[in-house]
This record gives structure tokens, sequence and C-alpha cells, in this order.
């Protein structure tokens, strides 16, 4: 069976009942598929994709019925499910049979090609499948579909993550209509936005069903569409929230629309704070405006060029834990700043200006047990002295503070472009060796579908800033 193809196995299915058995052991009850990942059915529906000699009639068959079987033969286990167009059909068809065979779904994403502006109606889902809890949707919908969708959701009684991007318009007349616990609310990417204050006239929060439930809220729209009430309504909605929501403890934010840096003393329990800035000089009012009891602190700019700051990281709240700096190049000076932090243990950095030598400034810091340095490069000899740089600062710092230090540390993590062939692991340093963003966003449970989290950094954009701005450096040059 191993040697055989998903499509081969599923012809076998035909042949008798002791083959059918046998290829319902290998495919069948399983209670996670993901297209996005690595899974036998997502294998499945790409290399169907890859029969050129079969006509658009015979593939859009072919992915239908590879559907069909998936869910049949998955019907009561499934949990979670995450689902793309481009390697599966969506029609109301396919959301008819999710529903009504998928009744114990709790997850549910789906990616939506890009090609396509209209919604197709998923109320056989939301009204079938009782128990979903987490539902993510990707789609280029027109402003009529945006808030079909939004009108469907209200079957949901019992949703508790709603995940929303790429859609033309949300309109939040709508979404103070849903009646789901909501604890996580996501949008991002939206080229619209409207009725941002509740009928009443009141700003920001008011009016939502699920203010006592929200835990983590995220919010992130295009460059291109601020609209012009827009900064006035954040600049309300933020004390709005902080008092509407007493349980929120996560939040990530896109600041552009602010018409200066917003001030986060309001929230009483805030742990995770994630913001985009405008410019060099908001770091510090930031590090200023953050909570004292914030735990986990994320600063990034917009896309462009930056370059080497010198930040007092003094300003900071005593309580941060874990500091990210994805696009942010500091001096050496606010690196050694910057580990005087008194409970700092986590330090993630990803600029090309990051330079060995700060990072072994960060190893020799003792305090610290997990550091991330995407963009440098370390092979075995490096590894090795960097091991070696780890075991003189343990052992000074036993020596001067033996109190302090226990004989059984754990390992320092170091997540960096490892090139040695071999993992490398001791008492002393761990590397690992992969995409440092998704596990940032892992960390504080982030959904792995949702692409632009992971690219928080906006590193494609960076990047397309930055080769745009050497063609015009090698056009003028040309000229």
């Amino acid at each position: 069976m191993k040697y055989l193809s998903v499509a081969e196995k599923l012809t076998l299915e035909a042949v008798c009942r002791r083959f059918q058995s046998l290829v319902y052991s290998v495919l069948g009850q399983q209670s996670v598929i993901d297209f996005t990942g690595s899974c036998v059915w997502g294998s499945a529906h790409s290399n169907l994709s890859k029969y050129r000699s079969k006509s658009p009639v015979q593939l859009t068959q072919g992915l239908k019925f590879c559907t069909y079987k998936m869910l049949i033969m998955n019907a009561n286990h499934l949990t979670t499910l995450r689902l793309e167009e481009y390697r599966c059909i969506f029609d109301v068809n396919v959301f008819a049979a999710i529903g009504q065979l998928a009744v114990n779904l709790e997850d549910l994403c789906l990616l939506f090609s890009s090609k396509r502006n209209h919604y197709t109606s998923m109320k056989t889902i939301f009204s079938r499948c009782s128990k979903l809890r987490i539902f993510g949707l990707e789609g280029f919908f027109n402003t009529s579909g945006s808030n079909e969708l939004l009108r469907d959701l209200r079957q949901c009684k019992y949703l508790e993550v709603l995940r929303l991007g790429m859609i033309t318009h949300l309109d939040f007349a709508l979404l103070r209509k849903l009646k789901a616990p909501l604890r996580e609310l996501s949008i991002r990417n939206v080229t619209t936005l409207s009725n941002f204050r509740s009928n009443d006239g009141f700003p920001g929060f008011a009016g939502f069903p699920f203010n006592s439930t929200l835990t983590t809220f995220r919010l992130f729209i295009f460059l291109h569409s601020l609209h012009p009430e827009l900064g006035d309504w954040l600049q309300d909605w933020l004390p709005s929230m902080a008092c509407k929501c007493p349980a929120l403890t996560q939040l990530q934010l896109d600041c552009h629309g602010f018409a200066e840096p917003p001030n986060f003393k309001t929230f009483n329990n805030l742990k995770v704070l994630h913001c985009m800035i405008n410019g060099r000089d908001e770091i510090e009012v930031l590090l200023r405006s953050a909570l004292p009891d914030v735990e986990d602190l994320y600063i990034d700019f917009y896309p462009g060029e930056v370059h080497d700051l010198t930040v007092d990281f003094s300003l900071a709240p005593t309580s941060v834990k874990s500091l990210t700096l994805p696009s942010v190049a500091l001096d050496d000076d606010s690196y050694k700043n910057l580990l005087r932090m008194p409970k700092l243990q986590r330090v993630f950095v990803k600029n090309e200006k990051f330079s060995l030598a700060q990072l072994k400034q960060l190893v020799a810091h003792v305090q610290l047990v997990e550091i991330g340095a995407a963009m440098v490069f370390v092979d075995l000899a490096t590894a090795q002295e960097l091991t070696e740089l780890r075991r003189k600062a343990l052992a000074e710092g036993r020596y001067r503070f033996p109190s302090l230090y226990l004989d059984h540390d754990e390992p320092l993590v170091l997540h960096v472009n490892y090139t040695h062939h071999a993992a490398f692991a001791n008492p002393l340093i761990k590397i690992k060796d992969h995409k440092l963003d998704k596990y940032i966003y892992e960390r504080v449970g982030s959904c792995r579908l949702d692409n632009e989290w992971l690219f928080y950094g906006h590193d494609f954009l960076q990047n397309m800033h930055e080769l745009l701005r050497d063609s015009q450096i090698l056009y003028g040059h040309l000229r």
C-alpha cells in the first residue's frame, strides 16, 4: 500500500471488501486534515492538478471525488479541517457535504482563490457543525459577499475564534450582531471598513456582545485603504476596548492609522503587545506607554530602509520576558542596554544588520534561555565557539552569584540558519533551524494557515521595497 498514490488506493477500494477495509484503515479515521501541510489527502489533490492531459471538467470531477471520499472516510472523526481552493473545489455541494458529514468539526480554515470575488454560502456548515469553535477565512470577496458571510456567521452560536483576512469590506454593524462568545477576533488586510460606531453613537467596542469574553484582538489593514474617519475612531476605541474588554490579554495592532502613538496603560490585564509603528522616533514612546505587566513585546517598522538605532530600553516595562524586533536594527550600545532588562529571557531579531558579534553578546548573557537570529549563518565551528562562550559565562556567573545558578541548567535554544548537515545539541546549547516566524506566532496561539500573520515582519514587502530601491539606483546609473 505504501507504494501506491492516494488516487490508486481509492481505485483499489472498489475491488473487494477486504481491500476497502484496508484502504479505510490507511486513509480513514483521521481527526486532522490539513491541505496546507504534509497530508496524504493534500498530496492527492495537488497530484490531480498535474494531469495536464485531462480536461478542466475531468480535473474538477476528480477533485470533487477526492474531496467527497475524504469526508466520507473521516466523517465523524474529523475535528480539524484546513482547505485551500487551489487544491480543492469550493462550491455549495462541497460545503453542504462538510456540514452533513463532519458533524464533530471544531476547527475550520478556508483559503479561497484570489481570482474569486463572490461568496459561496456556508449556511450548512454553520448550522449543522454545532461544535465549531475556530473559523478562519481568507477570501477576496466583494462587498455583498463579505456582508453575506457575516450574516451566515450568526448561526455559529458557540464560535470562539474568528479570523478574517483579505476580504474587500468589513461592516462593523454586522459584526456587532454576532451572538458567539468570541475569545479571539482577528481582522487583517481588509480593503474598507464601515460603521465604526454603534447605532447609539458610542465609539469603539460599545455594542459588541462578546466584549466580556474577548482575550485576543488583532487589527491590520492595507496601507492604502485608510478611511478618513478611521484615525479618529482608532483613537476612541482603544480606551473603549480597555473598558469594555476586561479579559483582553493579547493585542496585535497596526498603528499606522493613529494620529499619535497610542497609550496602552489603560489595559489592566494585557500580557502580549505586538505593534507596527511608523518610524524610529516612536519606539521609545511605545516603550513608555506599554503596560507595566506586559510580558511579550513585539515591535516592528513598516517596510522601508532601517538604519542603526540607539534605543533606551530602560524605558521598557520591567516585566518584559520576551522581546521581538524583526526589522529593527540596533547598535551595540542598544543591545548592551537591552540586556539590563531584569526579567528578559527571550530575544528574537530578524534583520540583515544583526551580526555574529551581536549574537555572541546575547549568548554570553546567561539570563537568556532562547535567542532567535534568523539571518545569522552558523556552521559547526561557530556553534562550538558559541558553546564555549556560554560555558565560560555560566562558570563566571556561578562563581560571582552561586545562589542564583543551579547545577543542571536548561540548554540555551538558538534559532539560527544552521549550515551543518547534522543537528547540534548539547547540555549548553540547542540549535533549531526552522522558520522563526512560524515559531513566534505559534507561541502566542496564531494559526499556521494565516500566512500574513506568520510574516508579521512583512518580509515580502520589505524585500520588494529593497528590490525596487536597488532597481531605481541601477536605472539611475544606466542613464
